[in-house]
């Protein structure tokens, strides 16, 4: 996994940037020093009282997900649930376009150019601060 992290109008603070940023690395590698050997360092403890998983890092929980999954995973077996809805959607566009494009339809693509400057964001906001107040924040930023 590659990962960058940046703020268009600042320096990163101390902390800031993905979680992949933050994940120890074996010594002279770029491989991390959780994995499937070590059960990517699961803490019990953490995972009876704060995480489901007790994989401190969001990125080492990815990998352990994909990587216990092998190579290929039957998807008619997968129970999707409510907080799946986007990755359902998705999947269901892809499925759409590729059926468009084996019937010759042109690919789908955003209509405006302002589509692909859309970047994501991340943040945590104090309880006083509404949803709306941390959107245009970001925006600002």
């Amino acid at each position: 996994m590659f990962t960058y992290s940046w703020n268009p109008g600042r320096s990163l603070r101390e902390g800031e940037g993905h979680p992949a940023h933050f994940v120890e690395l074996a010594p002279a590698s770029l491989a991390p020093l959780a994995g499937a050997a070590n059960d990517y360092f699961i803490d019990r403890t953490v995972q009876k009282t704060r995480t489901y998983t007790g994989i401190e890092n969001g990125s080492l929980q990815d990998a352990a997900i994909q990587e216990s999954m092998g190579t290929v995973f039957d998807r008619t077996r997968e129970h999707m649930g409510t907080t799946d809805r986007a990755i359902i959607h998705l999947r269901n566009l892809y499925l759409g376009a590729v059926r468009d494009l084996m019937e010759g339809a042109e690919p789908l693509l955003p209509r405006d150019g302002a589509a692909f400057r859309v970047r994501s964001v991340s943040a945590v906001l104090d309880r006083g601060v509404t949803f709306d107040e941390g959107r245009r924040a970001m925006e600002r930023s």
